[in-house]
């Protein structure tokens, strides 16, 4: 840390020195923190802390004018104070702000300030510095210090002070006669600067306490230092190499300062009826401070840890009582002093034996003995240690150790280990036995602390303890079966517990307690796993417990895979009930055969979904496959439909865009069935509905739903199956209502995203496929969402899960990955609104009229440009009218179908690309986005390359989800693999054109399976497209250039082909 600038603070400075040792602070970071606030005027003012060594800290406060100047200063040191003039705390602080705070200098400026800076004083030559430690204790222990400096010779420093005032002002200092040390020529070693800095704190503490206790004489003594203990454990600490001491015992030279922990030698001799403890080769540690800690011993400096100071202080202290250093033991007390001292002793030094003193201890294998009794509500212990013939319990004051006459050892680790272990199993001593009276202890103790017990020793029990039964709730029997009616017959028992107590049991669980005291005083544990999921199943299936234990209860077989999970592995079973289970489980190996009029080959996830829908509904279960978009959930549901067709027709409700796409994959996936769609005008669907046996699927909306369910809500359909099951998620909205009124044998949802905003929406749509499985809607509430989402209910989430897992199906695409194709097509058929109809049949007439005059006039050959900007326009009309017609007000069909997708989409974390032709319809889609808050961007042709990668950049590396794009302009050229999702919204003549688009996210680097989906309208120009596509997509990708296929599909096409675009 170098000094670049000083600023204003030498002019405030009395004298250099305090200037150098701000500076020194400032160096040595001795400035904690420091804060500043600017003021209107443009002045700052500074607050800082100021440690002082490790004794005390300054409030250093000033003023920094516009200039940057010091202008007022204040400290809370005893020098400020006194004399109100500048202290090198507020130096520090001063050049802390000016060069580190204030401004920012470069490396270069840094350097030529250091190089130019005039005081800075280099040293070039070392010294060598010398120790004395010099001990005193005539009064009182004082511990002083003498030095010796010099190059090859050393001389004593017969003013400590002047050294240190000399040495920190770099001045001149007078060391022997005419040898005068210049100290901005020499230094000492960074070792020895610490005890140079150490030096100069006791010398600030001195001037502090001299002048706030008027004292005359301080520490700093001409030739010698004497050394507080505090700042004497932090000088050895500092001191690395060899001293010399001087003690009242001697002189010793070259003392090392050891920093191991200090290991003493103990010698134990015996003497005419005693024995004793001295210090081996009567060498004595000599402590030099006076509360022990340090002592030097065998030529050395020691420092004892606080373990082993507890242990030796009063250990010495007794031994000096003696003029020799010896500790005499009475025989009486020898083995006392064997067992309880020397074991202690050993872990601070070695202790030897005198010849022949060895021989008079000896030791046994300790053997315990425990006796346990119960008295009412309270367990008592007696404990019985025994060595050979020796036995005695420790809790008894007065017992006597006779044994063989020798010298006993006793394993006093071992026996306080073993008082140790019985109070930690919650025993506490009372006279000259242990007891326990807690409830929850006595409970600890009985489960698992008697079996400790048992490790160490010998447990005997009397006959009343014997009596203490404790249940630990593995007791529990279930019984679970189908019965004839193809009910849930489910019951339970606990071995040895009478039914009557049961229901307490319950409540004390309930109750979070942790045990139940039945009437003969037996203990049942309310810990246990079964116990709990007992209590558990009877709350979360809201079921008569009194009937539970008594007799049974009867359930709806759908709750059978739950109970199982819970209870399974315990319970007794039927056939009937395990067979259900397995085939639950293990539906991969079902033998059901996908129908041979199904007109597609499903792949092995679809296959397992098709066997999953039918173990299903063969129980009469419901379920909702939620598998991610493009995975093929509607030809699943199409197997399992004409899997299993009856005298009853089976009804599909979806989204009103959905509802020609579900009519297409019908007559795309099976054949010699008939579907009826259920649209149109009121008197249509009555129509159709008074004709209903004549129809194996019927297929119409939730809005269609609401309007005709007083008609729809008599009929019995076989399958009900709601597709975007989402649509129900409200349970009091119409759409929920009307779909649960619906009467059918079986039920199934469909929907990538059953869970939306909440758990609720779950309850909803199980209340349509099994009403009553979750309960109703409250009890739902307060048993899984609001202990899920408010209480971060780990317990109750595992519970919702285990017990919706078998009727909900979800795979992923990552899932499934292997099976699927790079790329996945879908075509979804959307039906024009109304008021798009009419305005689509009034054009395609007046063209018809126009064309067909034209071609009369002029030729085929002549009229095709016209034909092409005919169709053109009706394609914009398919798409969106208001995108030329400036008072169109209605719906657009394609751009409503467009959103619900992008939502379901962007719910299950996806990114889409959309590709228009038109300009004009991508910008009306852009006003529908705002209006739901959905975020994009949007690339045409005005876009130009920079903002282009600019966008692309962001598309791939941010979170907007949707990215609109012209189709000529942002169809080639463009890296977008961040997306796996690309919607062509309306039709290009070209495959080619369309696939080129697609390629955007379809390429090296896309890490997703890539879902194209076209949006194509019903009985119109776009479906026409669709099949020139697929007759003439050899011709074009072979023949034609892009630029000019419109014109050149239609310069290919006869008088018929043309005539048939302009049918309805």
């Amino acid at each position: 840390m170098a000094i670049l600038d000083k600023g204003n603070i030498l002019s405030f400075c009395k004298s250099k020195n305090i200037y150098l040792e701000g500076e020194k602070y400032y160096l040595n970071d001795f400035i904690l923190e420091l804060k500043e606030s600017n003021n209107l005027d443009g002045t700052s003012n500074i607050k800082s802390l100021v440690d002082s060594g490790e004794y005390s800290e300054y409030l250093c406060t000033f003023k920094i004018n516009k200039n940057k100047d010091l202008e007022e200063f204040a400290c809370t040191c005893e020098e400020f104070l006194k004399k109100q003039k500048m202290c090198p705390h507020l130096v520090s602080v001063y050049l802390k702000y000016i060069n580190e705070n204030l401004k920012s200098y470069s490396n270069i400026d840094k350097l030529l300030k250091v190089l130019n800076n005039s005081t800075e004083i280099v040293k070039s030559q070392s010294m060598n510095l010398e120790i004395e430690l010099v001990h005193s204790s005539m009064d009182a222990i004082v511990n002083s210090i003498k030095l010796r400096i010099g190059l090859d010779k050393l001389y004593e420093v017969k003013d400590i002070r002047g050294f240190l005032e000399s040495y920190n002002n770099n001045e001149l200092f007078p060391l022997y006669r005419r040898n005068i040390v210049d100290f901005s020529t020499y230094d000492f070693r960074d070792e020895d600067k610490k005890i140079i800095y150490l030096l100069n704190e006791l010398l600030e503490i001195e001037e502090k306490t001299l002048y706030y206790n008027n004292l005359s004489k301080g520490m700093f003594r001409k030739n010698q230092v004497y050394i507080p203990d505090k700042q004497f454990c932090k000088l050895l600490k500092l001191i690395n190499k060899d001293i010399t001491i001087s003690l009242p015992i001697g002189t010793y030279f070259d003392v090392d300062i050891k920093t191991e922990n200090l290991v003493l030698d103990f010698l134990v001799v015996e003497k005419t009826d005693k024995i004793a403890l001295t210090f081996k080769d009567r060498e004595l540690p000599f402590p030099l401070l006076s509360e022990g800690k340090i002592y030097f011993y065998k030529g050395s400096i020691y420092e004892l840890n606080k373990k082993d100071e507890r242990l030796f202080n009063p250990l010495f202290d007794l031994m000096l009582e003696n003029r020799k250093g010896d500790l005499e033991i009475d025989k009486e007390d020898s083995t006392n002093f064997a067992s309880f001292v020397l074991p202690k002793i050993k872990k601070i030094g070695r202790v030897y034996f005198e010849e022949g003193v060895k021989s008079l201890f000896y030791e046994e294998n300790l053997i315990t003995d425990i006796y346990l009794d119960k008295e009412n509500d309270t367990i008592k212990l007696n404990l019985v240690f025994k060595y050979e013939d020796i036995s005695f319990n420790p809790l008894n004051d007065n017992f006597k150790l006779e044994g063989n006459g020798g010298i006993l050892v006793r394993d006093i680790k071992k026996e306080e280990d073993i008082i140790e272990l019985i109070k930690k199993l919650g025993f506490e001593k009372v006279e000259n036995y242990f007891e326990v009276r807690d409830g929850d202890k006595i409970i600890d103790f009985l489960t698992e602390g008697v079996y400790k017990l048992q490790e160490i020793g010998e447990v005997y029990y009397s006959e009343q303890f014997k009596k203490t039964k404790v249940y630990k709730g593995n007791q529990c029997k279930y019984n679970l079966k189908l019965n004839r009616e193809d009910m849930l017959e489910f019951s339970f028992n606990m071995d040895g517990i009478n039914e009557s107590e049961l229901i307490s049991i319950f409540e004390s669980l309930r109750e979070n307690k942790r045990y139940y005291k039945l009437k003969d005083g037996s203990l049942v544990l309310l810990n246990s796993k079964e116990l709990k999921e007992i209590v558990s199943l009877i709350d979360n299936l809201d079921i008569d417990e009194r009937k539970l234990i008594s007799d049974k209860v009867i359930l709806p077989k759908f709750f059978a895979s739950y109970i199982n999970d819970i209870v399974g592995e315990e319970a007794e079973t039927n056939k009937d009930f395990r067979e259900l289970i397995n085939n639950l489980k293990d539906i991969k190996h079902m033998e059901y055969s996908v129908p041979e009029n199904l007109k597609a080959n499903l792949r092995e996830y679809q296959k397992l979904g098709f066997k999953w829908f039918k173990t299903l509904s063969s129980y009469g279960f419901g379920g909702i496959l939620a598998d991610e978009m493009g995975l093929g959930k509607t030809v699943q549901t199409i197997a399992l439909i004409i899997s299993d067709l009856k005298k009853e027709p089976s009804i599909i409700i979806c989204p009103t865009s959905l509802v020609y796409n579900w009519n297409e994959e019908f007559e795309k996936f099976s054949s010699n069935i008939k579907v009826g769609v259920m649209d149109g005008n009121k008197k249509e669907r009555q129509e159709l509905i008074k004709n209903i046996n004549q129809y194996d699927i019927l297929i119409t909306s939730y809005s269609i739903i609401r309007r005709d369910i007083e008609e729809i809500k008599k009929i019995q359909f076989n399958y009900c199956v709601i597709d975007e099951a989402q649509n129900i998620k409200n349970p009091v909205s119409q759409n929920s209502k009307s779909v649960k009124s619906i009467k059918s044998y079986n039920r199934f949802a469909l929907t990538g995203t059953p869970i939306e905003n909440s758990l609720g929406e779950l309850w909803s749509i199980f209340d349509f496929i099994m009403p009553g499985y979750l309960l109703n809607h409250s009890k739902f509430l307060n048993l899984y969402e609001t202990a899920i989402v408010k209480h971060d209910n780990y317990e109750a989430l595992k519970d919702l899960k285990r017990r919706i897992n078998p009727f909900i199906l979800r795979r992923l695409k990552r899932d499934v990955l292997e099976e699927l194709p790079p790329k996945i097509e879908k075509n979804i058929i959307i039906n024009m609104s109304e008021d798009q109809r009419k305005i689509y049949s009034a054009y395609v007439d007046n063209f018809k009229k126009e064309i067909s005059k034209e071609v009369n006039m002029c030729g085929l050959e002549k009229t095709k440009i016209k034909i092409l900007a005919a169709l053109t326009r009706l394609r914009q009309i398919c798409c969106d009218p208001s995108s030329f017609l400036k008072d169109y007000t209605g719906e657009s069909s394609k751009i409503s179908a467009l959103i619900e997708i992008l939502e379901g989409s962007i719910e299950e974390n996806h990114k889409i690309l959309v590709f228009s032709q038109f300009t004009s319809v991508l910008k009306n889609i852009m006003r529908h986005l705002d209006l739901n808050n959905i975020e994009y961007f949007y690339l045409d042709g005005s876009v130009n390359s920079r903002e282009r990668m600019n966008m692309v950049n962001e598309f791939n590396k941010g979170t907007i989800p949707v990215f609109l794009i012209s189709l000529k302009a942002g169809g080639s050229g463009l890296n977008l693999t961040s997306a796996d999702i690309v919607i062509h919204f309306d039709q290009w003549w070209n495959p080619a054109v369309e696939e080129q688009a697609t390629d955007r996210a379809h390429r090296i680097g896309q890490k997703n399976t890539v879902e194209v989906i076209k949006l194509i309208t019903k009985g119109t120009i776009e479906e026409k497209i669709l099949n020139i596509q697929g007759k003439k997509r050899e011709i074009i990708g072979s023949v034609m250039d892009d630029k000019d296929i419109d014109r050149d599909i239609i310069s290919s096409m006869t008088l018929e082909d043309i005539e048939g675009l302009f049918q309805l």
